[in-house]
């Protein structure tokens, strides 16, 4: 399936406003992709959106011509795309010292980002990029996910079932697991990539300042970026997010674990002979593998690398 609004986003800038308040609407009545809007009759479209038949056969006719335009890239057309500049992405933690690393770690033209979507708008998006991930052959893609901006993993979880797409979405390997209601996990098996969601509930305090930012590479080096900076917790969140990994069929992957004010050592809760008896059972699932840490020395933050391997 093609996503709608990748293809939309192809669109010249004159034919983007001419067409951008139709598109928003579409894509609120559940227009996702390409082949839904060819496949759906285009007057009971118009009768449910309240958009003018003709208006939609417009649409209709180019979205179609630009999707086929970009199935029918040349070679040349690819090597052309190469050479054009890459956006660089902005994964600022607030920490130059920080930022250098995740920059080193994360090659910028590696990375698809996505983020700042609105509301409702987003949760749909999300779920249809999961499925056209396949599609679009994407080896590297990454997500990053802003507490601040209250993200909604619960509302993420109701469109998912009560989605008129449903089926559609578990048959491209889509689904959502709750964990302990605290971690929110999406894979798509199919695509090999696992999207995780940590969310900050009124009944605890377990987050209490910085950003919490996780970033994923392709099924062979999982890469998470974790800061956090309320003492020794974070070994909760860490255990549940080495639980979740047992999903991925990788061969290895890497945690890079930032901690925000450390005034302790965390070299200390990390080892397993201090963890809290709770996260015990996650812990055993990586204490079998051969396993490299690292850490910084600067005062206000440490950063610690794990490397495991199957």
């Amino acid at each position: 399936m093609t996503s709608l609004r990748s293809t939309f986003n192809r669109f010249t800038p004159e034919l983007q406003v001419r067409y951008r308040n139709d598109f928003e609407i579409l894509v609120k009545f559940g227009i996702f992709t390409v082949q839904d809007l060819q496949e759906y009759n285009l007057d009971d479209l118009a009768q449910h959106t309240g958009l003018s038949s003709y208006t939609l056969y417009q649409l209709q006719q180019d979205i179609c011509h630009y999707a086929a335009r970009q199935r029918c890239r040349t070679a040349a057309d690819l090597w052309e795309e190469e050479q054009l500049p890459k956006p660089q992405l902005n994964l600022s933690t607030g920490i130059p010292s920080i930022d250098a690393t995740l920059q080193s770690q994360i090659p910028n033209h590696q990375i698809t980002e996505l983020y700042g979507l609105q509301q409702e708008d987003k949760y749909h998006i999300y779920l249809n990029m999961l499925m056209s991930l396949q599609e679009e052959k994407k080896n590297v893609v990454a997500y990053y996910v802003d507490i601040q901006r209250h993200f909604d993993a619960q509302q993420l979880q109701h469109l998912y079932l009560t989605s008129p797409k449903y089926h559609m979405y578990r048959e491209a390997g889509i689904t959502i697991e709750n964990i302990l209601s605290r971690l929110q996990c999406v894979q798509c098996s199919t695509a090999k990539s696992l999207v995780l969601f940590l969310e900050r509930t009124s009944s605890t305090s377990m987050v209490t300042s910085g950003h919490i930012q996780l970033v994923f590479l392709d099924a062979c080096d999982q890469l998470f970026n974790i800061p956090f900076s309320d003492g020794g917790k974070e070994m909760f969140y860490l255990a549940m997010t080495i639980q979740s990994l047992s999903l991925l069929r990788a061969d290895d992957f890497t945690l890079l674990l930032m901690f925000h004010d450390s005034a302790e050592q965390h070299d200390t809760i990390l080892s397993p002979a201090h963890l809290p008896p709770y996260v015990g059972p996650a812990w055993s699932f990586i204490s079998d593998k051969q396993m490299m840490m690292l850490s910084s020395n600067n005062k206000q933050t440490e950063l610690h690398k794990i490397k495991i391997r199957r």
